[in-house]
């Protein structure tokens, strides 16, 4: 096995020596040696007459039971066992085998039957002797051994090892038999060879056609490095992504990696001296990967189920609106300010539910005249776009903006910044309707006087700037100016806010992360969490669904549910408009769109 294995190595080395490739293609392509290892495929293939290729496959069976039997179940073979043990039935297949695929061989080559026998060499003479013998004193062997004659037993046992160490030294690694080793291993490696060249070929050549030659400028003075949240918990540098991408080895374990790992949240992008939009590259990175199915665990059921039901959370489409409560929420029709269109998250997790059912009542206190299509709708697309799914998501946003434009849609009111970051920047022909997040309606309405939080809420809160409603949309003021109107509601900021605030981990893929515990956003969302109970708040408030999904799942973890609670915006207005007008509007509202007008 060691003149074996070294030989595989350096054929490994001569045909890898001038390419990297992922460990995780490796293991993909292990089935292409399995396959031909088991069968011998692709001698099959090598003539028409398919008899031959049947007394090879039935000998290399006969030889691999022999061997398993050896290196398997040797003890049966020490002890005086009975000569029917379970094992025995194999043992007489694979002698059978052996001697009389050896015997057919070697009648043929003597007959010459075969145009290939006419130029017989040596090596091919003496592996069918050789194999012919290893089985033959075997058999005696273990017959003068049942018989119960011990010298007879070991003069056989040493012309059987005498026979068996040239078959095993000299045939096995460098005559006949290694054919069956090295040619599936010559096919498997050339298939990742294969593979690992295409992505290296047009890597780079890909990237710059979509994102441009500006990552290529890049001066590696580490500014996004710096600045990265996932620094904090881990090491981690999109520095070192630009540079490797820039030598043409974008292919390498660490590229692969630490692409995987950006939670998109624009904190690099924002502080580039250089303008580089380092997102576009992770994304780019991220598509050439699942070109070539390299899709990460966790990513795989919720892409699947986008496929399905047009949700990332494995839940049927006709569950869509049952965030909604009792609420009588109208479909959407054209003469409808606002169309509201419901977050993924806000649909079907729970804690977003309650945030969800709170903007409903605000909107119809405020009489907002807004509609949804309920069922209809799919989602925006936010987690195939940033995580390279590029089919999945141009699905997405067809059947949206197909949606959008024949109901007659002008504004869309979102309920999750990835949302609004989506209609707004990433599709295409949607530039003409307005969209806006549901935080600068709230605003907005609350400057006009058509909602007064009155009723004082004696708390203190500390606010989570969502990096899509930030970082990416520019929106720090209006959460803010929501929670100050509250009488009573005292706002602390935590250090690290607007700009510099640390991103929760649920972007770019991380929310899903989170189901397998993944090591860097769980510490990210933790961090955040221990940031804000310094403050001494009582409250973290954030207007993301993501971040109350990432964040109560941190507070779940920690196990400080009695030091702090995470809130949306709006059950906290809500809480105040309720109390001001001594009304329990969750309870007792009574929704009646059809007389709604909206000047706003």
């Amino acid at each position: 096995s060691t003149f074996l294995l070294s030989n595989a190595f350096r054929m490994y080395r001569f045909i890898m020596s001038d390419t990297k490739a992922p460990l995780s293609l490796y293991v993909k392509e292990a089935k292409t040696f399995i396959l031909n290892f088991a069968t011998q495929k692709r001698w099959r293939e090598c003539s028409e007459d398919k008899s031959r290729w049947v007394k090879h496959f039935i000998l290399v069976t006969g030889y691999l039971t022999m061997m398993t039997l050896i290196i398997v179940f040797i003890r049966w073979f020490q002890v005086d066992d009975s000569s029917w043990h379970f094992t025995s039935i194999f043992g007489y297949y694979a002698t059978a085998v052996l001697l009389y695929v050896t015997v057919d061989m070697f009648r043929s080559r003597m007959k010459k039957q075969e145009t290939i026998h006419r130029y017989s060499e040596v090596s091919d003479w003496l592996f069918l002797i050789l194999l012919f013998l290893t089985s033959l004193t075997g058999i005696i062997m273990h017959i003068v051994r049942l018989a119960g004659w011990p010298m007879g037993t070991y003069v056989t046992y040493v012309i059987h090892l005498a026979v068996a160490v040239p078959m095993l030294v000299i045939e096995v690694p460098f005559g006949k038999w290694s054919h069956m080793f090295y040619r599936p291993l010559a096919l498997f490696l050339s298939a990742v060879k294969d593979k690992a060249s295409k992505i290296s070929d047009i890597d780079v050549q890909e990237i710059i056609a979509t994102v441009g030659k500006t990552f290529m400028i890049c001066q590696q003075c580490g500014t996004c490095t710096s600045v990265c949240p996932v620094n904090l918990v881990s090491s981690y540098s999109p520095r070192h992504i630009l540079r490797r991408l820039a030598l043409n080895n974008g292919t390498q374990k660490s590229v692969d990696k630490a692409v995987w790992n950006c939670f998109t949240c624009n904190a690099c992008g924002d502080s580039c001296p250089r303008g580089i939009d380092i997102i576009n590259v992770v994304k780019t990175v991220r598509a050439l990967n699942i070109s070539f199915g390299i899709i990460p665990e966790s990513l795989k059921a919720p892409f699947d189920s986008l496929k399905r039901n047009g949700n990332p959370w494995d839940v049927v489409r006709n569950k869509r609106l049952e965030w909604t409560g009792n609420s009588d929420i109208k479909a959407f029709a054209p003469d409808h300010k606002y169309y509201l269109f419901t977050c993924c998250t806000t649909a079907y997790n729970p804690e977003n539910k309650k945030a969800g059912q709170a903007l409903l009542q605000l909107m119809e206190l405020a009489g907002i005249s807004f509609g949804t299509f309920g069922e209809k709708e799919n989602c925006c697309g936010d987690l195939a776009h940033k995580s390279g799914a590029n089919e999945i998501f141009s699905d997405l946003c067809v059947k949206n903006t197909e949606l959008f434009l024949k109901e007659g849609v002008k504004t869309i009111l979102t309920t999750s910044p990835h949302c609004l970051n989506s209609f707004k920047n990433d599709y295409p022909d949607l530039k003409d309707l307005s969209c806006e997040h549901y935080t600068e309606l709230l605003d907005r309405l609350i400057s006009k006087g058509r909602l007064i939080p009155s009723g004082r809420i004696e708390s203190t809160v500390t606010y989570h700037d969502p990096c899509y409603l930030g970082r990416h949309n520019n929106i720090y003021e209006a959460p803010r100016r929501i929670l100050q109107s509250i009488p009573g509601l005292k706002l602390f900021e935590m250090g690290n806010n607007r700009e510099g605030s640390i991103c929760c981990g649920g972007g770019g893929g991380g929310a899903w992360n989170k189901a397998n515990d993944h090591k860097d956003d769980q510490n990210l969302s933790m961090l955040r969490i221990e940031e804000a109970l310094s403050t001494g708040a009582e409250m973290i408030v954030t207007a993301c669904p993501f971040c109350i999904l990432m964040l109560n799942d941190a507070i779940d973890k920690l196990g400080v549910k009695h030091k702090l609670a995470v809130y949306d915006p709006a059950q906290l207005l809500l809480q105040s408009v309720n109390l001001g007008y001594k009304v329990d509007m969750m309870d007792n509202i009574k929704t009646n769109y059809s007389s709604e007008v909206c000047h706003v």
